[in-house]
């Protein structure tokens, strides 16, 4: 094997590859390892000190609330029941129980959420999950970096302005966009040296970094880094590529594709499972919807832009975070980085992506948002701020490729290259300490040693003992303190069976059942101090009675919901903290015996059906039969309930549970659980149809004795999921197991 100097000509056998690769693209271990090692102490002094040392004490709703609210919950679940030894794929304990795998955004799969959420609690885990993703991103920065050709100065400057970046740093408080995001420079490596060398291991490499990006759960960021790395894909392999490899480059591409799907279907087919009946699903929103939420903005206004690139010098005085904020230096690099003869194709191909991004993330104030939205994807999400991370990792890169360019120039005026060596370090000093400065943490969160997680010990183990008879409403409300209390997701967060939830993207057949708009999507949330979207209080009460919510939490300061329950339930309530807890014995159990049921075609007449009949629904049933008229009755068995039926609920896990009934002749068994594709039923170890049953639950038929029915969730899009990955990864040995002889 002989090698040219310049272009690095490979003459093997008889066949011979130009790589088009500066030299100074090859990496050594030693300035790996170093940089690895710098990454990881900015890392966690940035964490030690603004999380612990001098701990944030803000607090906002809008952007502090989905930690609280949201990841710290799901996190504390998947910690309990992955140290019981389960892998959970639904959870129980909101309304009347909804996919856990299937919603995503959990991120049930997602490597390192297994493994922060098993070795820690939720709130440590999130910690270590910060941490794990700033040194990714800052690491493969680095790496993508040093692959372009920039050298080992100008690559640490450009990985620790990206990695202190706020769409990074902010990404504390929102783990599954910072998860998804992390892993943009690790894919654009990936390409490079996919296009650039050709070999299936770079197809290993970027297929299992897109299935990553993937399983974290942030799909808007998934889109987006896809989309820019097709982009980035087409420019590397026009220049990188020569013109008789770009076929087998093209191979290599669909292998790291395929290999990317097969590694995220067990993930990925729950969730389009989910997606054809839920609130948001994917067929897109209106035009509005992506730049506004009540009337609030969701795009960036050219002063925000123009306040990050002039390093943002009034936020300091201000206190304020700008989401573009950019080291101050960087409109001179990138400037610099002009006149570059190295990197001229880098610096065109990401000065004119920025501006793009620019303009996308001011939304309607430019047309090519419009145009964007009529592309396909382009109508799934709102907030064309979430472009961010986008912008600031193209200013990270320019602001490198301006530095090398500074050092090429003061190479060839004959400057000593102690003295380029000096003037890099302050420059990069002088970079990294003007983007931790603005490193700031404005708002509190639960892993900060001042943190509050919720509501007081006494407060949920009197929920606990509620919960044991029934499901339990719990009113949003706040505390004496003034701080909100955790309570849309206290359900999973303490394994309690709630109601309401908070969760982006819930079943859509529970919006149809309380009556929910269409637009803006519901995210879950139920105020008996509202009244059910415009409708006075009391409509809400019959639709939660069948699904057999027994008792009411409501804050002190609610009046006029305590005056209401006070009402129904006929008693003044018991006050524990700052809730009141009410029962109302007229809400249905959680599993009983019907024996005449009402047939209806499909879930509208359903839907209709259940209010007029609401009252009625103790002893009979609505169940959904194509064939059928609406409204056509069925009698099982006598008709009637006999004194000697009962179906009592004997057991209750997470993905199973187990009923014990008595018919004294045919009946149907109720069970107040959100009936959902992968659930199935088994009665003496055969397994029995189930029914869907008042628009949500589900049902069984049982002939006449006793009888145990379980009830188990085994999806099938997940097994399938599984069975696909297996074969991606198989199919990818052969294939490298193949190429590697064939190279022999």
């Amino acid at each position: 094997m002989r090698r040219s100097s310049q272009n690095q000509q490979i003459q093997l056998d008889d066949k011979t590859i130009w790589v088009y690769a500066m030299r100074s693209s090859t990496v050594s271990s030693r300035s790996t390892l170093a940089a690895l090692l710098f990454l990881s102490a900015i890392t966690v002094v940035l964490v030690v000190h603004r999380l612990h040392i001098v701990p944030p004490t803000g607090s906002s709703f809008l952007a502090s609330s989905d930690v609280y609210q949201y990841f710290l919950p799901n996190g504390s679940f998947l910690h309990e029941e992955l140290r019981s030894g389960n892998l959970p794929l639904w959870n129980p304990f909101q309304f009347a129980g909804q996919p856990f795998l299937g919603l995503h955004v959990p991120a049930v799969l997602y490597p390192l959420n297994l493994m922060a959420f098993t070795i820690f609690d939720a709130a440590q885990g999130l910690e270590a999950l910060f941490v794990a993703h700033m040194v990714i991103v800052g690491f493969f920065t680095w790496l993508f970096a040093r692959r372009v050709g920039l050298g080992d100065l100008a690559a640490v400057a450009a990985a620790t302005t990206y990695a202190l970046s706020s769409p990074v740093v902010l990404g504390l408080y929102q783990p599954a966009i910072m998860s998804g995001n992390a892993w943009l420079p690790a894919i654009l490596w990936a390409i490079h040296g996919l296009t650039s060398e050709r070999r299936l291991r770079w197809a290993w490499a970027l297929g299992t970094f897109l299935a990553l990006a993937f399983l974290s759960g942030h799909a808007q960021g998934f889109v987006y880094q896809v989309q820019f790395a097709a982009c980035y894909g087409v420019f590397a392999w026009l220049t990188l590529c020569p013109p008789e490899h770009r076929r087998r480059c093209v191979g290599v591409a669909a292998a790291a594709g395929g290999l990317a799907f097969a590694l995220a279907a067990p993930q990925l087919l729950p969730a389009l499972e989910l997606a054809k009946e839920s609130v948001r699903g994917v067929g897109g929103i209106s035009f509005e919807e992506t730049i506004f939420v009540n009337h609030i903005p969701l795009f960036a206004g050219p002063y925000m832009l123009l306040e990050g690139l002039l390093g943002a010098p009034g936020s300091y005085l201000r206190g304020a975070w700008p989401e573009f904020s950019v080291p101050a230096v960087t409109i001179p690099l990138v400037a610099a980085g002009l006149l570059s003869r190295r990197h001229r194709g880098h610096w065109l191909m990401f000065s004119l992506s920025i501006l793009v991004v620019a303009m996308l993330v001011m939304g309607p104030r430019t047309p090519l948002y419009r145009i964007y939205y009529e592309l396909p994807f382009g109508d799934l999400f709102r907030q064309p701020t979430r472009m961010n991370f986008l912008y600031t990792f193209l200013a990270s890169v320019l602001l490198g490729i301006g530095m090398d360019s500074v050092r090429e120039r003061l190479r060839s005026a004959g400057v000593a290259p102690s003295r380029i060596l000096v003037a890099g370090t302050l420059l990069v000093a002088v970079a990294a300490g003007d983007a931790y400065a603005r490193a700031n943490l404005p708002w509190i969160h639960p892993a900060a040693s001042n943190s509050d997680d919720g509501p007081a010990a006494e407060l949920v183990e009197a929920l606990r003992t509620l919960g044991q008879t029934g499901r339990v409403f719990l009113e949003p409300g706040v505390r004496g303190d003034g701080k909100e209390f955790l309570n849309e997701k206290l359900g999973t967060m303490v394994r309690l069976p709630i109601v309401p939830d908070y969760e982006p993207n819930p079943p859509g057949r529970y919006a149809r059942y309380f009556e929910v708009p269409s637009s803006p999507p519901w995210h879950g949330g139920l105020r008996l101090s509202r009244g059910l979207h415009g409708s006075p209080e009391v409509a809400a009460i019959p639709l939660l009675d069948l699904m057999s919510v027994r008792h009411y939490a409501i804050p002190v300061s609610s009046r006029r919901v305590i005056t209401l329950l006070e009402t129904l339930s006929s008693t003044r309530g018991r006050v524990v903290e700052d809730m009141i807890l009410f029962e109302r014995s007229q809400a249905l159990p959680r599993t009983y015996l019907v024996h005449r049921l009402m047939l209806v075609p499909d879930e509208e007449s359903a839907l209709q059906l259940l209010r007029k009949r609401m009252q009625r629904l103790r002893t009979e049933a609505i169940v959904i039969e194509p064939s059928s008229k609406t409204g056509a009755r069925r009698d099982l068995g006598r008709g009637r309930s006999s004194e000697a039926e009962f179906a009592n609920l004997v057991a209750y896990g997470v993905e199973e549970a187990t009923i014990d009934a008595r018919c004294e002749s045919v009946c149907m068994l109720v069970f107040t659980d959100l009936d959902y594709p992968g659930w199935k039923a088994y009665a003496a170890e055969s397994e029995i149809p189930i029914r869907r049953v008042n628009v949500l639950f589900r049902g069984v038929e049982l002939p006449a004795g006793d009888h145990r029915v379980v009830f188990r969730y085994e999806p099938r899009s997940f097994h399938i999921g599984l069975a696909i990955a297996a074969a991606g990864i198989a199919a990818a040995g052969v294939l490298t197991i193949r190429s590697r002889t064939r190279l022999r």
